[in-house]
């Protein structure tokens, strides 16, 4: 039997308390199982270990790769905001919404662009639709100008000055207030 000290026991009430309060949902591992949780839980469970392989088991299983968790966000941000792309290209080829946005008005782009991996932004640019691909690179590059993401900026800048005739003179991300979530 288990003897769990007052301190621990009152750790763990409270800790549980907070889940309860801000609505986390809670899961459990036992022997390598994810147990308790839906479908669209467990692949965003697995995309967000980086589990490749238990992230394509579920897709042919046929979970929605555009399912959202408390906050909306999808399966596709937490790939990009970890820069697994591989995982990325799978939930893409299965019909994921590249260009959907969670309850901060981000999107996987700027979810790459937090997480600074220019590999991930390419891939993310690339299935946008070709209409809303100049603004949302304009958006990212502001983006990555205001938390720092060097590396992508750089690259965003570039590549809108190779396509500069291109982006659209009245487009300014500050018109679009909420967006962005909570400051880092």
């Amino acid at each position: 039997m288990l003897h769990l000290g007052r301190q621990s026991i009152i750790r763990l009430v409270l800790i549980a308390l907070v889940l309860v309060l801000t609505g986390v949902q809670t899961w459990c591992v036992i022997d390598g199982q994810i147990n308790d949780v839906s479908q669209g839980e467990r692949l965003f469970i697995a995309v967000s270990a980086g589990d490749s392989g238990k992230v394509r088991s579920l897709l042919r299983q046929g979970v929605s790769p555009a399912w959202r968790d408390a906050a909306d966000m999808t399966p596709l941000m937490c790939a990009a905001s970890c820069g697994y792309r591989e995982i990325a290209e799978m939930l893409i080829a299965s019909g994921s919404p590249v260009e959907a946005q969670d309850r901060y008005g981000m999107t996987a782009l700027l979810h790459a662009v937090r997480g600074g991996d220019v590999g991930m932004v390419t891939l993310l640019l690339n299935q946008m639709n070709a209409d809303d691909r100049p603004a949302s690179e304009l958006e990212a590059l502001a983006f990555a100008n205001e938390y720092g993401s060097n590396q992508v900026a750089s690259f965003l800048q570039g590549h809108l000055r190779a396509r500069r005739s291109v982006v659209p003179a009245s487009f300014s991300p500050a018109a679009r207030p909420g967006r962005h979530g909570p400051a880092l």
